[in-house]
């Protein structure tokens, strides 16, 4: 016996559903509109209520593994010396403490936690909230699989790369494993569709500007930038051009970066530490650290069909390699006892 439970806090992303679909679905808290991925799957997702409680059902004899999607990040109070309000905390703390005595009463054979949020940190942080916390995470041989995992920040052996989670309506993993369109027109043009935002938070350390690079980019490069387009209509544009731009958000990858390698489209990447769960990487003359770097290596792309076309088959070598189901599935069983 195998059986494994799924326990998603807030309907944050059903990926884990499509790469065990034989494992039970569980939903904390309602959030997103998934029926559209839901149906598209045939995922039944059951929803905690007052009339059924899903850690009524969740124990070792009716399940072997337990893995739980969750932003750490809301659970926590204080970080790097700052304490940070968040709106979801008290709720986000509730679901942790129910969590935490979950694993303490039973004994999975394994239990991972998909920490779904943007930021750079141990996820083991969860363990500062108490001391019981540290004895359930030590005891229990909890692993964590991290979104935003930094490639030069050291990490506790029981945290792992897994960049495919993602917060929103759509679903990185069923974005990526959906069939690639067919480009019978490209536009030698490069293409942007995304929120301009401006974020800062001091607690994490993080300051991005989206909409002061885009103007700086586009002292240089005529970028082709539509907004608010719905889904289906920019992912067929977008298809359409010869190069994508994906800016870091928030939190790296952000959904465009999977809709970019979806497409087919040659993605152009701002340059970050993201660490990626394989060891290949895409072509070097992809990345860019600013609107120089950038125009330049457009001009040599642009200059270069044999190069342009080497870095296209690499980008599509490595999304048909690493991001397929049996692949992702793997992955994270080869992490099971």
């Amino acid at each position: 016996m195998n059986k494994i439970a799924i326990l998603d806090f807030h309907e944050q992303d059903p990926g884990l559903k499509i790469l065990f679909p034989e494992a039970e679905y569980y939903v904390f808290m309602k959030g997103y509109d998934r029926s559209e991925i839901y149906s598209q799957h045939n995922i039944d997702a059951k929803y905690h209520s007052e009339q059924f409680n899903v850690f009524d059902k969740i124990n070792d004899t009716n399940y072997d593994n337990l893995m739980i999607v969750f932003n750490i990040y809301n659970s926590i109070r204080e970080y790097n010396g700052m304490v940070k309000s968040d709106f979801f905390y008290d709720i986000n703390l509730k679901f942790l403490d129910k969590v935490m005595l979950l694993i303490l009463k039973n004994n999975f054979k394994n239990v991972f936690i998909f920490d779904n949020y943007d930021y750079n940190y141990d996820p083991n942080i969860i363990s500062s909230i108490s001391e019981v916390y540290d004895h359930i995470i030590k005891t229990k041989n909890v692993l964590f699989f991290k979104r935003n995992f930094h490639k030069k920040i050291y990490y506790n052996q029981n945290v792992f790369p897994f960049p495919y989670i993602m917060f929103g309506k759509f679903c990185n993993i069923n974005t990526i494993i959906a069939p690639p369109p067919v480009r019978n027109e490209i536009i030698s043009r490069v293409f942007f569709s995304g929120t301009l935002f401006e974020h800062k938070d001091p607690v994490y350390g993080i300051d991005r500007n989206r909409r002061n690079i885009m103007e700086k980019i586009n002292t240089l490069v005529n970028v082709d930038y539509q907004n608010n387009l719905p889904h289906d209509v920019f992912m067929t544009i977008m298809s359409k051009y010869k190069y994508s731009l994906d800016l870091l958000g928030i939190g790296d990858p952000n959904i465009r970066t999977f809709e970019i390698l979806w497409s087919n489209s040659l993605r152009l990447a701002e340059r970050s530490n993201l660490k990626w769960n394989f060891d290949d990487d895409f072509c070097e003359e992809t990345y860019f650290s600013d609107e120089i770097e950038l125009f330049n290596k457009l001009m040599l792309l642009e200059s270069d069909t044999e190069l342009y076309n080497k870095c296209l088959q690499k980008q599509k070598y490595i999304v048909s390699t690493y991001m397929n189901i049996s692949v992702l599935r793997n992955y994270i069983e080869q992490k099971m006892k």
